[in-house]
């Protein structure tokens, strides 16, 4: 009996996760706020270099920059949906005298985690 109750037990408890884990797998409106933040922070370290504060015309810039990326960034970003997480990768090209953007972004339980990041 209490052999069953624990296998109950850790069935109900696997049961509860997943459903966590399902609830809190990011949609991709929020894959996409994320990526305009990350491309902010990429485009400030690489306009404003690491002077601390940056210049008012520094974050001017970068606005302009972000602004005209995150659409871009937004139709080259596949989700693949594996129910408990996601996996965000996103490929985006500039001019040709500017390296492909590769990015692959986990989506778990609310939260983002950009593993790979790379230029060809």
């Amino acid at each position: 009996m209490k052999a069953s109750l624990g296998l109950k037990g850790m069935a109900l408890l696997v049961g509860a996760a997943t459903l966590v884990l399902v609830w809190e797998n990011p949609a991709p409106g929020q894959c996409q706020t994320y990526g305009a933040h990350q491309i902010a922070l990429w485009a400030q370290r690489r306009v404003c270099g690491r002077k601390q504060p940056p210049s008012p015309r520094c974050l001017d810039l970068t606005a302009l920059v972000t602004a005209r990326l995150s659409p871009a960034i937004r139709q080259n970003t596949q989700r693949h949906n594996f129910l408990l997480f996601s996996i965000y990768t996103t490929t985006f090209a500039l001019p040709p005298v500017v390296p492909t953007y590769h990015f692959s972004t986990l989506a778990i339980l609310g939260n983002f985690y950009t593993y790979a990041e790379n230029h060809s």
